[in-house]
């Protein structure tokens, strides 16, 4: 009789000489034997597992040597030993296993073996020949001192280097690098000599960080000083002090970051059209406790809810001649009065006007173009109502259920407006409003977009 040998197909994978991935290819083998590997691959062994893989011989994005990983048995240590070139980088690293408790040995090239013992643990490091540092073990009432920073005379750092004394007393007795010196206190030790030292401020003081220009505002250098803890920060050489803060800027920058005295307050006045449109922002400065002015084409209205500040309104809406907005006062709201913002549109869809008022729920209309659903929300008349948050009636779709959330999409050509920039964020508002739906009640969280103008 003849015996019959079972053969299984299995998949290579080849890698070129740099260990770039190639092709696959197919061949047979008999299912007893361990599936071998493509081009330029190596055979990997998992003992864990008993499973065999391939590796490719060079690392493709390094170019280095590619090594199956070590596995130590539970008797065993893993040791690392780099391998660096003769300035000190390091090239590779090499994993082997050592009996339990041996120490690693630092077979790499360019390496040496340092032991350190610091806050009761006790390690090795495989550090490179050119620039490694290993601590001194020093006396029990010495301290080892660290590697030093040296520099050229023009300050250039130099890189690190072993200190000339090995160990002091403290710290503070351990010497710098070359060209350098110590800054007493500080928790930077040493620094390039024509430095200055960090400054030391006492308990009862704060410290100021300072920067100096020139008349022509050019940069000269940051510097520190202490000043009484409730004291006022000065300002660097060739800044001003911006009123009412703690901020030092250049005069170019004070002129429009903070453009009033100290005893003046900012106003930012917005103009209006004929017809009732935005037209121009300009800044004024007012003395503190007198309200700011209403911009050109404005009515000037009392603020119900802010005895220091008046609301300025267009003067018209096209043609027509606005009023005054009357929001509810609180006294007027416990009657059971709300304040209606309606909304005017254009046939086109733009923003036209708003007109506020106090009056019973019942009685907020809906603007021109715009509808009033079930929920209570205003919408423009192209739109479908749509009950988001539960509230309204039969003219509602469907809900959004508690914890959902819904997302709406709208594209806003904001780029577009050119100079007719301020009536596009109007445009926008409204917009933005129309999709979020929002009922009786929720008025006044509508999107609001005032600010950006």
């Amino acid at each position: 009789m003849r015996s019959l040998s079972l053969m299984v197909a299995f998949r290579l994978k080849d890698y070129d000489a740099s260990g770039f991935p190639g092709l696959y290819r197919e061949t047979c083998v008999s299912n007893e034997a361990v599936c071998p590997c493509g081009t330029n691959a190596q055979q990997c062994h998992d003992p864990h597992w008993d499973y065999h893989y391939c590796y490719p011989l060079v690392d493709y994005w390094t170019n280095s040597t590619m090594r199956c990983p070590v596995y130590c048995t539970d008797e065993q240590d893993y040791c690392y030993s780099p391998s660096y070139d003769a300035n000190g980088n390091w090239l590779s690293t090499v994993e082997s296993c050592v009996t339990k408790g041996t120490q690693c040995q630092c077979t790499g090239q360019n390496s040496f073996a340092c032991d350190f013992n610091e806050w009761g643990y006790s390690w090795r490091e495989c550090l490179p020949l050119e620039g490694g540092f290993c601590p001194q073990t020093c006396a029990t009432n010495e301290v080892s001192c660290p590697s030093v920073e040296d520099y050229m005379p023009n300050g250039t750092w130099l890189g690190f280097s072993d200190p000339s004394t090995s160990c002091a007393a403290n710290l503070d007795s351990c010497p710098c690098g070359k060209e350098a010196k110590f800054c007493s206190g500080s928790t930077i030790r040493c620094i390039f000599k024509d430095e200055d030292c960090p400054v030391i401020c006492t308990d009862s003081q704060k410290k100021c960080y300072i920067t100096d220009y020139t008349a022509g505002e050019e940069f000269i250098s940051d510097r520190e000083v202490c000043v009484a803890s409730n004291a006022t920060c000065p300002c660097g050489k060739n800044t001003q002090r911006c009123p009412g803060s703690d901020a030092c800027l250049l005069p170019s920058s004070t002129a429009i970051v903070c453009p009033c005295g100290e005893a003046e307050q900012q106003c930012d006045v917005l103009d209006y059209t004929t017809t009732g449109k935005k037209s121009n922002i300009t800044t004024q400065c007012v003395n503190k406790g007198i309200k700011c002015p209403c911009g050109k084409n404005t009515l000037t209205c009392a603020d119900p809810n802010d005895a220091e500040a008046d609301i300025c309104t267009p003067k018209y809406s096209g043609s027509i001649l606005n009023s005054c907005p009357k929001p509810c006062t609180p006294s007027q709201e416990a009657t059971g009065n709300r304040t209606c913002i309606q909304t005017h549109l254009s046939d086109s869809g733009d923003f036209v006007s708003e007109t506020i008022s106090c009056v019973p729920p019942a009685n907020c209309l809906a603007g021109q173009n715009m509808q009033k659903c079930l929920s209570g929300a205003h919408v423009p008349v192209w739109k479908q109502c749509k009950d988001l948050y539960n509230v309204g009636g039969s003219n509602a779709s469907a809900a959004v259920a508690s914890g959902e959330q819904q997302t709406s999409k709208v594209f806003l050509s904001l780029g577009s407006t050119g100079s007719n920039a301020l009536e596009g964020l109007e445009n926008a508002r409204v917009s933005m409003n129309g999709e979020l739906y929002l009922p009786k009640g929720h008025l006044a969280y509508a999107f609001d977009l005032h600010h950006l103008a």
